[in-house]
């Protein structure tokens, strides 16, 4: 599986490196200030509140979505207007490929003129916005990488920091919503709680283990227990789903992956004679042969 990821991140250099030539030579290119703005000496909270204010993020919007798809939406649209291409991607374009959020969650290139986001969406969708935050705090702090499981480094534990306060600050959190006489009762809680707000029962589980209400052997089991749950609905799902024809257009999957930034540029390149069919096809990870259907 590490095999796995370093080929996925390899085509996304790639493709960030042709993102980047192509705006440079077509005098597209800024400076992002934003990149490496903050030292990991900064405590979450002030990482948060500037990137709360850059992206102009409001939480009330985020929480009124009526799900997690449509709060991410919101939180990629707030990334991408500054000038940060958001894409998901899990795997090497086939199932058989798909890569575990033990392995990898997201990668980041943390670059002034082209700054790059890969979401694995072999996660939950409740998920991704606190994956995308975590990757924004790391522009924050201009690093480059993967990240993984959320107990690892002291960078990446700063980071989840960061991506927690601005979801769910601790101020927002009345522990007594979490008082529970066994583990079931409070791995429900969270879960309800969880899908209020628009986050993942892991996410808040995360917080909660942040501020000490509960402790890193609890913290342990609630994410194994919530992956086995996410486990069992992806089969199931596919289960129900197994021989079924219809659904949404491959192109419409492929275009909602690819997000409305990278979407958006590659095709005013193509009209404007700036970047060939093989590069842009190339730049979005399809097939020559595809691409004028895919752009529409």
């Amino acid at each position: 599986e590490n095999a796995q990821v370093d080929a996925l991140i390899r085509d996304i250099r790639a493709r960030q490196s042709i993102l980047r030539d192509t705006l440079i030579d077509e005098d597209e290119a800024v400076s992002h200030g934003f990149i490496g703005c903050m030292k990991t000496s900064e405590n979450a909270r002030e990482i948060a509140e500037s990137i709360v204010r850059t992206i102009n993020f409001d939480i009330a919007a985020y929480r009124e979505a009526p799900n997690s798809g449509e709060a991410f939406k919101y939180l990629r649209s707030r990334v991408e207007d500054i000038g940060v291409f958001v894409i998901l991607a899990g795997n090497l374009g086939s199932h058989h490929s798909n890569l575990d959020t033990t392995i990898f969650r997201g990668f980041v290139v943390s670059d002034e003129f082209a700054p790059f986001i890969v979401i694995n969406d072999q996660d939950s969708k409740s998920a991704w916005s606190f994956t995308l935050l975590h990757e924004v705090a790391h522009l924050w702090l201009g690093q480059t990488g993967v990240s993984g499981s959320l107990d690892e480094n002291m960078i990446e534990r700063l980071c989840n920091d960061v991506a927690a306060e601005i979801l769910l600050s601790v101020d927002q959190v009345s522990l007594d919503d979490f008082r529970a006489s066994d583990f079931n009762e409070l791995a429900e809680k969270i879960s309800d709680y969880a899908r209020a707000v628009n986050v993942s029962s892991s996410m808040l589980a995360y917080r909660l283990l942040s501020i000490g209400f509960i402790d890193i052997a609890t913290w342990k089991r609630l994410a194994k227990h919530y992956k086995e749950l996410w486990l069992a609905y992806k089969a199931r799902e596919r289960a129900k789903n197994r021989g079924k024809e219809g659904g949404p257009s491959p192109y419409v999957i492929r275009r909602h992956k690819l997000g409305n930034a990278l979407l958006g540029f590659t095709t005013r390149m193509v009209k404007s004679g700036a970047l060939s069919t093989t590069k842009a096809a190339t730049l979005l990870g399809v097939r020559p042969i595809g691409l004028h259907k895919l752009l529409g």
